[in-house]
């Protein structure tokens, strides 16, 4: 039986992929790029991107040459084959320093690019250096960066069914964080839901206590206790590999004035974030806007704010000082911003947004009122 490439991009947006990040290359000098990716959720987006290919391990390569044609380097004989049936690529067995080295003498590439550094070992790029000799090698992730930022109308789809898997999510959650209720069975719960309709990956952080601290599944070992403050985090990678972000917090019980107040004041820096996520502005004014409003309270900034979202659960640009990125129609943002709570811990509220021409549109449906089970 044929396999078939189902919950997954087309070809046509595959090819157009390839044709702008190849034109980059031109650009830039180089005769070929070299794409890596390790199956972890902020670093498998790189090659998935251009290749649609969502299991690489720890060592799979993509080599785009500036006219457009690309070779897939596969671990394994049968690898290779499952990546020419699934992704009409082109795909040899071999993923070795030696054999990337040989493809790139096959296509006369003496000046390639590296995208990324942060999703090839040390180990794999000291040997590939010796293999090459007289390739030059420079660091060119800022080239798929650029071109993954904004998102293609396809792209966006795929984005609002991730968002619907994370409303699903917190709607059970409110269900099942009941008095007595087990942290990890919670979050078992929760992640047998939403691969059931569809979900990849999931990325769950939630904490209950007085002084909540987000935490994974691997240290979710209490109880959902009267007085605790609830954290519910959901990034979820739906059909096609695409995640979405929503963040919520609540309390067991009726929530005291000092959590209310805390919670007015991440609200708060929320929704002014919103008001001025729109095309033309920085990222780096965003961050100004949602902190002024945290600084100008008596409490204090927790976690980062925000940052883009697509294939990888941390994209850029980065909501925070230092960067200058110009927000423009089709990007994929997350505002979250967290307040720490006095007696220790803190507090969280955030979604997706899709920036439209207009303005921005929040993808999420779930309610953002502080909610008490």
């Amino acid at each position: 039986m044929s396999l078939k490439a189902r919950d997954r991009v087309s070809q046509a947006e595959l090819q157009k992929r390839s044709r702008e990040v190849s034109q980059k290359i031109a650009e830039e000098g180089l005769d070929a790029l070299l794409v890596s990716g390790i199956n972890f959720s902020a670093t498998l987006g790189y090659l998935r991107y251009l290749t649609n290919w969502a299991q690489p391990f720890v060592g799979e390569y993509y080599l785009l040459g500036k006219n457009g044609k690309g070779i897939f380097l596969a671990r394994t004989q049968e690898r290779a084959a499952l990546v020419r049936e699934i992704s009409s690529l082109d795909s040899l067995t071999g993923a070795t320093p030696s054999a990337v080295a040989q493809a790139m003498r096959k296509i006369q590439a003496r000046k390639v690019g590296i995208c990324s550094l942060g999703t090839m070992t040390a180990a794999f790029y000291q040997a590939l250096t010796k293999e090459a000799a007289g390739v030059e090698f420079l660091d060119a992730t800022e080239i798929m960066d650029q071109v993954r930022m904004v998102k293609s109308a396809e792209e966006i789809e795929w984005v609002r069914k991730s968002a619907g898997l994370g409303d699903m999510a917190f709607s059970c959650f409110k269900e099942l964080a009941s008095p007595g209720a087990n942290e990890h069975e919670v979050f078992a719960e929760l992640d047998y839901l939403v691969r059931k309709n569809g979900a990849e990956n999931t990325y769950f952080m939630m904490a209950t206590d007085p002084a909540p601290v987000p935490k994974f599944i691997d240290m979710a070992s209490e109880t959902y206790n009267p007085g605790d403050v609830i954290l519910f985090n959901a990034e979820i990678a739906g059909p096609g590999g695409y995640y979405s972000q929503v963040v919520r917090s609540g309390c067991v019980g009726k929530a005291p004035q000092e959590v209310r107040s805390v919670f007015g004041v991440c609200r708060e820096a929320l929704e002014a974030g919103e008001k001025i996520l729109k095309p033309g502005v920085t990222t780096r004014q965003v961050f100004d806007v949602v902190d002024g409003v945290i600084k100008k309270s008596k409490y204090k900034r927790g976690l980062h704010i925000g940052h883009a979202q697509g294939l990888d659960i941390f994209e850029k640009p980065l909501v925070d000082e230092t960067d200058e990125t110009v927000l423009k129609p089709g990007m994929i943002m997350v505002l979250h911003p967290h307040v720490e709570l006095p007696a220790g811990g803190g507090m969280w509220s955030g979604e997706t947004f899709l920036i439209t021409a207009g303005g921005n549109m929040p993808l999420h449906k779930s309610g953002r009122e502080l909610f008490e089970v």
